[in-house]
């Protein structure tokens, strides 16, 4: 089917090599990464309202986890980095902010088997764009550990806020190696690596 066309666009250079290997040699592939979002209006509240209007801890830094919940996000090794950072008496709370694409109980399990229940808040909906921007403006530090994927819309919108990021090797593209000073990058897959990621964000 791809055969079929002339013109096609990708979100990254990646995406477009990819492409190219299965498409007609005199096919045009244009790039149109995803921009840095900005268009959420500000809430106008300050971090401890928002906090207690997401039911977030007031006295512990905020990580952000949002969007679709999907095997590829890596849900389950930034849980385990939660579990990393628990052990070496860091306080951070986690916000997982998303609608799940999979068995949401797999997860619960887990955060009751780590022991983490109390540095995890789980908000298990779509996000509609008239509330997305609270939960960024509550965080302190946004992660993508994703363990697979080429870009995601999330991140740009983390960058909007310019909030500090942690994100894995496998999402880092043109436009994050402009923010270098905003962006943490770790090995994917590995739990001790994000969490040790998350503290130096942190700092």
């Amino acid at each position: 089917a791809l055969r079929e066309a002339n013109s096609f666009v990708t979100m990254t250079e990646g995406e477009a090599k990819r492409l190219r290997g299965v498409v007609s040699p005199q096919a045009e592939i244009l790039t149109a990464p995803h921009p840095v979002y900005r268009q959420f209006p500000s809430s106008g509240l300050t971090k401890v309202e928002l906090r207690k209007k997401l039911k977030l801890p007031l006295d512990a830094p905020i990580a952000l986890f949002f969007g679709f919940v999907r095997p590829y996000k890596g849900l389950n090794i930034l849980l385990d980095a939660m579990a990393v950072l628990k052990s070496k008496g860091s306080n951070i709370h986690l916000m997982v902010a998303g609608e799940f694409w999979q068995d949401q109980a797999d997860y619960e399990e887990q955060i009751a088997e780590l022991g983490i229940n109390d540095m995890v808040t789980i908000r298990a909906d779509y996000i509609p764009d008239s509330e997305a921007g609270l939960y960024f403006e509550a965080a302190d530090l946004f992660v993508a550990p994703y363990v697979g994927g080429t870009q995601s819309g999330s991140i740009k919108v983390a960058m909007g806020y310019q909030l500090p990021m942690v994100v894995t090797d496998t999402i880092v593209d043109e436009l994050l190696e402009s923010f270098p000073d905003q962006c943490v990058v770790v090995p994917h897959g590995v739990a001790e690596s994000l969490a040790k990621g998350i503290r130096n964000a942190l700092r």
